[in-house]
């Protein structure tokens, strides 16, 4: 495990400790001692996941939401997750996540499947993500999942294109097939991208877009054959000055 890897994997990593005993999280853990560059950019993730912790703690959820929650989910019939085929522990720790918003979550009828789509990548980020293909090239990772015959691109926006990648994956979402590519900056970028003729809406996204969701900024654009959505804990004003 390098660096970069030790990085990735501990950008998922929860302040309170419960993680240390995962084999991958303890591997990079070990490698934080030893490396005062990777120790003071952990330590600095840490504090700002405690930041984003502690005003999610304040959210207070209108009173019976969460009966009504749990009546609905009881009736519904449930929906294949986008994230399927995905291994048993990168499921358990989105649930991990979900479980901590589920009393502000009531199943939303979002207003385009834009929007659905921006809020699943949104919710996937802040999980254990799985990765399965590790390169730093950008080109290497298009190349991959080009061989799969998934949205590909090395000609991302920007300067995002000149930063190191980590790795990717391909997603199942309502049976189309989304683009993980995710990139290593002062914080990991996310890229999710799906073909545009996948989408039923148009997100006319002339300029990049940008929202400040559950504590990560959330930015959106597209080109002639794809729709992206980057999701990352760096600011908006980071990332401005990479696009």
């Amino acid at each position: 495990m390098d660096k970069r890897e030790a990085q990735f994997i501990l950008s998922a990593y929860r302040p309170n400790g419960r993680d240390a005993k995962d084999d991958r999280i303890a591997a990079a853990l070990s490698l934080v001692e030893g490396d005062p560059e990777l120790k003071a950019w952990f330590e600095s993730e840490i504090r700002q996941d405690q930041v984003i912790a502690e005003k999610l703690r304040q959210v207070r959820p209108p009173a019976g939401l969460r009966d009504q929650i749990l009546t609905g989910m009881s009736l519904a019939e449930a929906a294949p997750p986008w994230w399927r085929g995905a291994p048993a522990m990168a499921i358990a720790a989105s649930l991990i996540v979900v479980s901590g918003l589920i009393l502000s979550w009531n199943r939303p009828a979002y207003e385009s499947e834009f929007a659905e789509l921006r809020a699943n990548a949104l919710s996937y980020s802040a999980g254990f993500i799985s990765l399965d293909f590790f390169a730093d090239q950008v080109s290497d990772l298009t190349t991959w999942l080009t061989d799969r015959d998934a949205p590909a691109t090395t000609d991302l926006i920007g300067r995002l294109e000149s930063l190191p990648g980590i790795g990717c994956r391909t997603l199942s979402w309502g049976g189309k097939t989304v683009s993980l590519v995710c990139l290593q900056g002062e914080s990991t970028f996310h890229v999710f991208m799906i073909d545009r003729e996948d989408l039923s809406d148009d997100p006319a996204l002339t300029e990049p877009q940008f929202w400040q969701m559950k504590g990560r900024t959330v930015v959106s654009w597209e080109d002639a054959e794809r729709v992206y959505v980057l999701v990352t804990k760096a600011s908006a004003e980071a990332v401005r000055a990479l696009l």
